[in-house]
């Protein structure tokens, strides 16, 4: 919970009275606070991004950029919104995405060349006030310390303003529609860099009140407030977070801020810290699993070596050591973990604690996931149905037989309009037993159902039952596995009285046997030959290879292999 410990409000012109002061009492000009709303699943909003940092890399310890996941673009999974979010978009019927207000001014804009002039003119004006802060966080207990001072050079507008303080944070690795295209150098490993993000604001939603605003006030105030460890299931790692100050005429107007200046207290001399776990793809129908680690180093000094131990269950833990590569100072890597076993189809815990940094004990970070191999077990006649979404360009399929062969490939398609999707189906129908391999590919890296028509995966076995299904909302790739324990026999494959011959067949198809429909099928699913109760179907055309007849029959469908 947050506290204001005090404050201290004073009048008072001789200059010496603010000699031991970190604010400023000479005249300047303001400092920019471009306030950003955007979101995981805005295509564009990388490109905000990157037109912020500019601005702040143009003028250092002049411009802040705070990054506000809200609205219908910001995404639940990882959810970046806060409770602060929309009352600020609601000010400006903010409605298109990126969108940003420069210094709260009289509006927004989605133009983001506007930003930079916006930024430039305000840059340019002179403030009433200046703002310091400087800021402390106690490692062991999490809390943080902010003290905030405001001088005012001339008089304010208003007799009454607002002090805010915003707790932001960097680093956070996670999800972005857009990153790869619009700001690839914050893309790691498939994951985004955000920056700048918005967690909590310690004045509430519109700040604490300055009562007197004219030329010569001296204005302190200093807060509190525990750091937990997560805000909407989302980590918050004391090491990337930023506090920013800055004074309101009211809601809107900001005349000026400041970064604080952040120092620890029993910070560890080595850090470790697990960003993410993620599924290693082993492409077996068996148990075997493994992960990956993405590892940041938050340290000052290269890392050589890692040692983790991870436990999945309540099994025996076990111990990895990796020192494979150096990793810098403030970046990241992958550890891949050792294959080990779980239990098919079932819900797991995977527990991955760093213990060890180049040898030296660590703050013992910790990250658990529940993992799942997940195999269906398929027969010899399948449906494989994929709902595309409107980007249907982006999107492919493959099949792969157990030898690691093609069996069945398809995509891109055509795009669509607004958020339509397109269902297709395809036969699948294995030529091998084993294990096969199904994979869904997005180049665009944000799956089939990410706000653009809601995509889907499904496989269906030979009785219609569904045995697979994915819900669209993957990176750049889905995958399943599918064992089939019995393919279709070149023979018949129930009672019905129905057979064809040769098998191998040349140039001819003789059917024996009453039927109604009769269509020889491509192992991609497309229909090559149609009959109707004939007694032989002319294939000289087809190519060599393997194909499938179905037929119906008093309402029974049998499909059956031949070989041309």
């Amino acid at each position: 919970m947050k506290k204001i410990l005090s404050f201290l409000l004073v009048v008072c012109f001789p200059i010496a009275l603010f000699a031991q002061t970190i604010v400023s009492t000479e005249p300047s000009n303001k400092n920019v606070i471009l306030e950003e709303y955007t979101g995981t699943n805005c295509v564009w909003c990388p490109d905000g991004h990157k037109v912020a940092a500019q601005i702040m890399a143009n003028n250092p310890g002049r411009a802040y950029a705070i990054n506000i996941h809200q609205g219908g673009f910001s995404g639940n999974n990882p959810d970046y919104k806060t409770e602060w979010g929309n009352a600020l978009a609601q000010q400006y019927s903010i409605s298109s995405y990126p969108n940003a207000t420069v210094n709260r001014g009289a509006s927004a804009t989605s133009n983001r060349a506007q930003w930079t002039s916006q930024s430039n003119a305000y840059l340019a004006e002179a403030s009433p006030v200046n703002v310091a802060a400087t800021a402390t966080i106690d490692w062991n207990t999490r809390e943080l310390t902010v003290f905030v001072e405001v001088y005012y050079t001339g008089n304010a507008a208003n007799p009454t303003n607002k002090l805010n303080v915003a707790l932001l944070q960097n680093n956070v690795l996670g999800p972005q529609v857009g990153g790869v295209n619009h700001y690839p150098a914050m893309m790691h490993f498939g994951y985004y860099q955000h920056m700048h993000m918005l967690r909590h604001l310690l004045t509430e939603q519109w700040g604490v009140d300055i009562p007197t605003t004219s030329a010569g006030t001296f204005f302190t105030q200093t807060f509190t407030y525990t750091i937990p460890a997560h805000l909407r299931n989302v980590p918050l790692c004391l090491e990337d977070l930023e506090i920013l100050a800055f004074v309101c005429e009211d809601r809107k107007t900001v005349l000026s801020g400041c970064k604080a200046e952040l120092t620890f207290e029993n910070k560890p001399a080595v850090i470790g810290r697990i960003d993410k776990i993620d599924d290693k793809l082993i492409t077996t129908c068996d148990g075997s699993y493994s992960a990956i680690c993405y590892i940041r180093n938050s340290n000052d000094f290269a890392v050589n070596s890692v040692e983790l131990t991870y436990t999945i269950g309540s099994g025996t833990p076990n111990v990895y050591t990796w020192n494979r590569r150096t990793i810098a100072a403030q970046t990241w890597d992958t550890i891949h973990l050792p294959a080990f076993l779980l239990n098919v189809n079932t819900y797991q815990n995977l527990s991955v604690t760093i213990s060890k940094i180049n040898g030296e004990n660590s703050n013992a970070s910790s990250l658990s996931k529940t993992v799942r191999k997940e195999v269906a077990q398929g027969d010899g006649s399948m449906k494989f149905i994929l709902a595309t979404d409107r980007y249907a360009s982006e999107t492919t399929f493959r099949i792969f037989n157990p030898d690691g062969t093609v069996l069945l490939q398809g995509g891109p398609w055509s795009d669509l309009g607004a958020n339509g999707i397109t269902v297709r189906e395809f036969n699948f129908i294995p030529i091998m037993e084993g294990c096969h391999r199904v994979v869904v590919y997005d180049s665009y890296g944000d799956g089939i159902n990410a706000g653009y028509g809601a995509g889907y995966i499904r496989i269906l076995n030979s009785a219609g039952t569904q045995i697979y299904y994915n819900n669209g909302q993957f990176g750049f790739q889905a995958n399943a596995m599918v064992i089939v324990d019995e393919i279709l026999s070149t023979k018949n494959i129930n009672e019905v009285a129905i057979s064809i011959a040769p098998n191998p067949v040349n140039d001819r198809l003789y059917v024996t046997g009453t039927y109604d429909k009769l269509e020889i099928i491509s192992i991609s699913g497309q229909i090559l030959a149609t009959a109707y109760s004939q007694s032989s179907v002319d294939v000289s055309h087809l190519a060599k290879g393997v194909y499938f007849v179905r037929i119906q029959s008093n309402g029974q469908i049998t499909t059956l292999k031949v070989v041309k």
